[in-house]
């Protein structure tokens, strides 16, 4: 039994061979050939090579299914810009009514304070009716129609509010009797940060009258102003080169190029618009 060989197997390697270590130490393969560690090393890393390719070849149906995905997808991106489009400019046509609707609602509300004042007869509810029907004469039918919607909108909603006010009242004042009670918390934060405060704007009251911040202002200045006379004049030269029919191609093709070179600041914006313009020579 001394003299039986004892194998120990301590690793698998790449698939196609695998090595262990005799009694000895020393590292074989399954042929019971010696073979170095670097070997074993190699063999290893080949086999990870390999299931990388393996696994990134089943990846190649995944990514082929999803194209036909992101193709439908971009039918119902430009849908959806067009909705928007849509809704924005509903809004628009929609907001030029809200200020006489407004002017309507002050108009009643008047109405009803100068009968609850004076009835419904008095001289002031006369002249409050006089100036809602001048009001509403100058709205459009349709804005009427929904001036007498909002009114009985208004009263549904005061009348379920008063409605709930016992159940909605008590939580309101509680919560101002706590925030009164919070109140008082903060005064030592607030004398606090105004004492940091205080000290902050000191010091940058001193900054901004140092020498230094003149000299940075006035070189921002000289930039800023070099920059933007710069942007003219390509965009003078530009639109010139428009007017000449010199021009070749459209503006959005060449903003992206345009934005890029901003700001990789590799060059000024005027030189940027007159050669991102695309101006053909004369």
């Amino acid at each position: 039994m001394a003299d039986d060989d004892i194998i120990i197997r301590i690793r698998a390697e790449d698939g196609t061979e695998r090595a262990f270590r005799d009694v000895n130490g020393r590292l074989r393969d399954m042929r019971g050939r010696f073979v170095s560690e670097s070997a074993a090393m190699s063999g290893a890393a080949n086999g990870l090579a390999a299931a990388a390719k393996r696994a990134a070849g089943s990846l190649w149906p995944i990514a082929a299914a999803a194209v036909p995905v992101a193709a439908a997808l971009v039918p119902l991106t430009a849908a959806s810009a067009a909705a928007g489009v849509g809704l924005a400019a509903f809004g628009a046509a929609a907001a030029g009514q809200v200020l006489p609707l407004a002017d309507a609602a002050k108009a009643q509300q008047k109405l009803k304070d100068a009968v609850a004042l004076s009835g419904a007869h008095s001289k002031q509810a006369i002249a409050a009716e006089q100036q809602y029907q001048q009001v509403l004469g100058k709205m459009p039918a349709a804005t009427r129609e929904a001036s007498a919607g909002l009114s009985s909108l208004t009263q549904q909603y005061q009348g379920w509010s008063d409605a709930l006010a016992k159940d909605t009242m008590p939580v309101f004042t509680k919560g101002m009797a706590t925030a009164a009670a919070l109140l008082p918390k903060f005064t030592g934060l607030v004398k606090g940060s105004s004492a940091e405060l205080d000290r902050l704007v000191t010091i940058a009251a001193g900054g901004v009258a140092s020498p230094g911040f003149d000299a940075f202002m006035g070189k921002l200045t000289t930039f800023s102003d070099r920059v933007l006379r710069e942007a003219t004049d390509g965009l003078v030269h530009y639109s010139r080169a428009l007017s000449e029919g010199r021009a070749v191609g459209p503006m959005p093709r060449r903003r992206g190029n345009c934005f890029r070179n901003c700001w990789r600041g590799s060059r000024s914006p005027g030189e940027i618009v007159r050669n991102e313009g695309a101006i053909r020579p004369d």
